[in-house]
């Protein structure tokens, strides 16, 4: 079993696993390093989603919600209450989407009541999770001594809050995924095994597991390549699949021809 199989090494295996069949004779990696090594794949190939995510948050943020916020009327809670200089009903909207509704004279008393995504009264906040109709979060200020919610302060907390967010969305996600190709890849090795009762050889599971690992790098970074192709067509969610067998044949059938 190879002890010293380094992150370079992988990596230039890695390549030529999409031409050659040497990578998939290298023989048995620990199973530890093949899972870390996995995990590395799959965050390296999951960066461009990261950063295309990271760049259109910043450009609806740019062009959506600092606008937006920027037009909210300064609002003060002292002893409990909420206190605006602002004509109320104050309503702002994005379109014809009505996004906010402050209110504090009792005209409007409730979220559900103002039609809004979110509802400031006289002594509460309160807005939906995804949109009218979902669950609602309310915050009471009844208990507030003194707040003070200015556009300027609000639009500097989003931009501290936003590169907090950023790294832990990219872990949650990467680490949901790697989960997933976890999975995939012991179906390979599944499949790895079949190839081999069929062809009436035996293969050691170790290796097999090795030869999944490189039957893996192909296909996930093929079908990386072609999911972001701007073009559609009947079972295009299929192309990793049928990548990852026929990488999975070719592997197997390579092993094997170095068995005794």
């Amino acid at each position: 079993m190879i002890d010293n199989f380094t992150i370079k090494d992988f990596f230039t295996a890695g390549i030529r696993s999409f031409y050659a069949a040497e990578p998939y004779r290298i023989g048995a990696i620990r199973p530890r390093r093949v899972f870390f090594l996995l995990a590395l794949l799959t965050s390296v190939l999951a960066l461009p989603g990261y950063i295309s995510m990271v760049s259109s948050v910043m450009s609806i943020k740019k062009n959506y919600v600092d606008p937006l916020v920027y037009q909210l009327p300064v609002m003060e809670v002292i002893n409990g209450k909420v206190e605006s200089s602002a004509a109320q009903p104050f309503r702002l909207s994005m379109g014809d989407r009505l996004v906010f509704v402050l209110d504090t004279t009792g005209t409007v008393n409730s979220l559900e009541e103002s039609g809004a995504w979110a509802y400031m009264g006289k002594d509460h906040f309160a807005m939906f999770d995804s949109g009218p109709g979902s669950s609602i979060r309310r915050f009471d200020l009844s208990d507030t001594d003194y707040m003070m919610l200015d556009p300027l302060s609000m639009k500097n907390w989003i931009d501290r809050m936003l590169p907090l967010l950023y790294p832990l969305v990219f872990i949650v996600t990467t680490a949901g995924i790697f989960l997933f190709r976890i999975v995939q890849m012991l179906a390979a090795l599944g499949l790895a095994f079949f190839f081999c009762k069929i062809t009436g050889r035996r293969g050691e599971y170790f290796d097999l597991l090795t030869v999944a690992l490189f039957a893996m790098v192909p296909s996930m970074v093929i079908e990386g390549i072609i999911m972001w192709i701007p073009v559609y067509f009947a079972g295009k969610g299929l192309v990793f699949y049928l990548l990852l067998a026929g990488y999975m044949w070719w592997g197997v059938r390579s092993y094997l021809s170095v068995e005794p």
